[in-house]
């Protein structure tokens, strides 16, 4: 496949949208590092509900019950965001944003964009999930014990990441676009190394 082929993938084109949106909302959209953090929370939590779906839909190929561990998977990622939440917030509280500035920025940015940015992003991967997942009948060839390790393993690094990066930046004073391309280079890293690892473990 070219890589103009590629380029024409609408999923490809997904995937190259979030990964520079921090580069257009900053750019174009005057958002700034604390907006960006709360719109990968929300995206992480679109993805979070994604991973529930696939889930619940591997356990039914599996004639297995989900109850048990869908509940577990639910508390789970309530905790992972809060922690995040709890980490990013002492990160910016401890940089030039006051309790004051963060809750108004986050206000602002839920009245003017964020009431149609997450129907949209859940809405992508709702779209991504039945094209590349569902209609191919992918869960078929899930062990839904594995996927759940695996996914978390995936979770546990992410949110190491997370650690490590605010600590070094409240240990650095970097301008934002370094923030901002630091952060780029860390996603795509992930998202080739970590994160395609876990889909290939979770097979059969």
């Amino acid at each position: 496949m070219t890589l103009k082929q590629r380029l024409q993938n609408p999923f490809v084109q997904q995937y190259l949208l979030e990964i520079l949106l921090p580069v257009i909302g900053y750019f174009f959209f005057d958002w700034s590092l604390l907006i960006i953090a709360a719109f990968y929370l929300l995206d992480q939590l679109a993805a979070e509900i994604s991973f529930l779906r696939k889930f619940k839909a591997i356990r039914k190929s599996e004639n297995k019950p989900s109850r048990l561990f869908f509940s577990v998977s639910v508390m789970l990622i309530l905790v992972l965001l809060t922690l995040e939440l709890v980490l990013l917030l002492n990160y910016f509280a401890a940089s030039d944003f006051d309790r004051n500035t963060i809750f108004a920025e986050l206000t602002i940015f839920a009245k003017e964009e964020l009431w149609l940015l997450f129907p949209l992003v859940l809405l992508m991967n709702y779209m991504k999930d039945q094209f590349t997942f569902f209609m191919p009948r992918r869960y078929l060839q899930k062990d839904s014990m594995r996927y759940f390790k695996w996914h978390w393993i995936e979770n546990f690094f992410l949110l190491v990441i997370i650690l490590l990066g605010t600590w070094c930046g409240k240990k650095l004073v970097l301008p934002a676009v370094l923030v901002i391309a630091i952060f780029m280079v860390l996603k795509l890293t992930f998202d080739f190394t970590v994160a395609r690892m876990s889909d290939k473990k979770s097979n059969k």
